[in-house]
């Protein structure tokens, strides 16, 4: 979990060797690399190379280091058991040789306590047959799917693992969030608005199946393309909300409203025509932002401020701006994903959600805040640290 523009290209190369230069390979068998699996980075073991039609590939090996971990301390355990196994039969026999009545009843709690720590020892066996097979893997991967192990990008393993962690906040607030407000029939007229961006039913796909896999594909391609200053963005974003209780201080300027105009004048500008599917898509972006703050993109420590910034027919997206704003793009490919829409339409879109995000990132310097004021206040209304 710079202002360079960063796409997936420049984020995975591996500080090899250019592709054009295939006498050898860039990285040597045995060597210990950081490769790509979905959205973060893991660390691997080249097993071997191969080069395959003008490009060399890689055959990697993974280990699950929490799998590891866990098993050491159950060995220890089983080891532990056996020296206490010891330990009793020595005591047993000291304490209770003249009384055998007494030291015929410890013998037998020994056996069992002996059955025991061999029923350990064989448990011990299997865990590690298991974790080898189940949490250890291979797979052949090409030069942008792995770094070299250095500090600079293992530093970037940390801050992807970051950004992962970020997505997992927003996403445990859901439940505990105040409901959107506005009447049934303003809900009616914002659902309506939203097709703009998404047409079509929730898919019904069964777990494991093709469309899943292509749904997490598609998330997947979408956030390997996310620029990489905005991903230490949302990090930063994260860190001063809820680690130094600090706050946006609202209302922002620009706002959310002003941005998706400011994108629309860019892009008539640079298209010499005003352009209606881009003027859809933000129009849907908006009805998007102001359905889903209150819902999923809110921390815990900023819903009283929601609840005193934004009151009757309000709009969010004139009040909060460009942070609150990049957090919704990392909810849209599963929001996306969720719909039926046909495969090249939906890539088409996210094209256009990537520009958007380019142009955000262009604009950081003067759409996102360096730092935050204040403290954050609790439900009581006191500021908390």
């Amino acid at each position: 979990m710079g202002g360079s523009s960063n796409t997936n290209t420049n984020t995975r190369s591996g500080g090899g060797k250019d592709k054009h230069d295939e006498t050898s390979p860039s990285f040597k068998e045995g060597e210990r690399v950081l490769a790509y699996h979905g959205p973060l980075l893991y660390e691997a073991k080249v097993q071997k190379s191969e080069n395959k039609e003008d490009e060399w590939r890689y055959h990697v090996h993974y280990l699950g280091l929490v799998s590891i971990i866990a098993l050491m301390l159950f060995s220890c355990l089983s080891a532990l058991l056996i020296q206490v196994n010891g330990l009793l039969i020595m005591f047993i026999f000291n304490e209770y040789s003249v009384n055998p009545v007494e030291g015929l009843v410890s013998i037998i709690a020994l056996m069992l306590f002996s059955c025991l720590s061999a029923l350990l020892i064989q448990v011990n066996s299997l865990l590690i047959v298991f974790i080898f097979n189940e949490y250890s893997w291979d797979e052949w991967v090409t030069n942008d799917r792995l770094l070299k192990l250095t500090d600079e990008n293992i530093r970037k393993q940390q801050e992807l693992e970051k950004s992962q962690a970020v997505d997992k906040s927003v996403k445990s607030g859901r439940s505990a969030q105040h409901k959107p407000k506005g009447s049934n029939a303003d809900a009616k007229t914002d659902k309506e608005d939203t097709k703009i961006i998404v047409k079509g039913k929730k898919r019904k796909s069964q777990p494991g199946g093709t469309e899943e896999k292509e749904r997490k594909s598609s998330e997947s391609l979408f956030m390997s393309h996310f620029p990489s200053t905005l991903k230490k963005q949302l990090v930063d974003d994260w860190e001063f909300v809820t680690q130094l209780g600090k706050l946006v201080k609202l209302p922002r300027s620009p706002t959310v409203d002003d941005i998706l105009k400011k994108y629309l004048e860019h892009r008539t500008k640079k298209d010499n025509k005003i352009n209606d599917s881009y003027a859809e898509i933000l129009k849907g972006l908006r009805c998007y932002f102001d359905k889903a703050l209150p819902a999923m993109l809110l921390y815990k420590k900023e819903r009283q401020q929601y609840t005193e910034e934004v009151k009757g027919d309000v709009s969010p997206s004139i009040i909060y701006g460009a942070e609150h704003l990049l957090r919704l793009f990392v909810k849209l490919p599963e929001l996306l994903a969720s719909v039926n829409m046909e495969e090249d339409a939906l890539n088409k879109l996210q094209q256009k959600l990537l520009d958007i995000l380019k142009f955000l990132q262009k604009n950081q310097s003067s759409f996102f805040l360096s730092a935050y004021d204040g403290g954050s206040k609790g439900t009581d209304g006191i500021k908390t640290k």
